[in-house]
């Protein structure tokens, strides 16, 4: 009986432990100021409160976007920039511990114009016949395919797109949660093609029938 009453503390502990659950600022607003909403319950798992910044130039025309969800620590201080078949975009995250905390505004990298050697198959997220070839610029060294899930429910939906990217993409899957659905998002990323890599063979492969004529 002694012993029972000696750990009930602890069990109540863990009791405590195992039902708190993080309530975040959900939200999205156009443009780059933190936006207001409504605090949410972060289903389990989803341990962050994340802000993402993001400008979208696709389709010729430059958005930029404000959110605010619960999400992973490993969505936490990323940035990212991709080129695709319809434009580009960049995007920044910063993350928060605390219920309705406000995250740090997050930080967008800068794209470099200057082409890095490297050329990607960039495909539109609507078919993946509709693609094309470009050359890298910048720090994106990495041809980046991602794949996004949304379920709600028993429902869900798949899109993907592709295009050079920063190595930043690259780090880890990320999944967050918005309203009554979950978004997981998967990055499958290469090294991408160098453009030179066939002339450069060709070149060998002369000079060594060359020295050995």
């Amino acid at each position: 009986m002694e012993s029972t009453v000696l750990l009930l503390p602890f069990i109540l502990s863990s009791l405590v432990t195992t039902t708190f659950s993080l309530s975040c600022t959900e939200c999205t607003v156009e443009g780059s100021k933190p936006c207001q909403g409504p605090a949410v319950t972060c289903l389990p798992g989803f341990d962050s409160c994340v802000a993402t910044l993001e400008i979208d130039s696709t389709g010729g025309k430059e958005v930029t976007w404000y959110k605010q969800y619960c999400g992973k620590t490993s969505m936490c201080s990323y940035t990212g920039t991709q080129t695709t078949y319809e434009g580009g975009r960049k995007v920044g995250a910063n993350c928060c511990f605390t219920n309705s905390c406000v995250p740090p505004t997050p930080k967008l990298p800068t794209i470099k114009p200057e082409k890095n050697g490297l050329s990607c198959k960039v495909c539109s997220h609507e078919t993946e016949t509709a693609c094309k070839t470009v050359e890298c610029t910048g720090e994106e060294n990495k041809c980046v395919s991602i794949t996004s899930t949304i379920k709600a429910g028993k429902t869900s939906s798949t899109t993907s797109v592709s295009g050079c990217g920063t190595p930043g993409w690259c780090d880890k899957d990320r999944e967050f949660q918005y309203g009554a659905q979950t978004t997981e998002i998967t990055f499958t990323c290469s090294s991408g093609k160098d453009p030179l890599a066939p002339a450069l063979l060709l070149l060998a492969a002369l000079l060594l029938m060359k020295a050995i004529s």
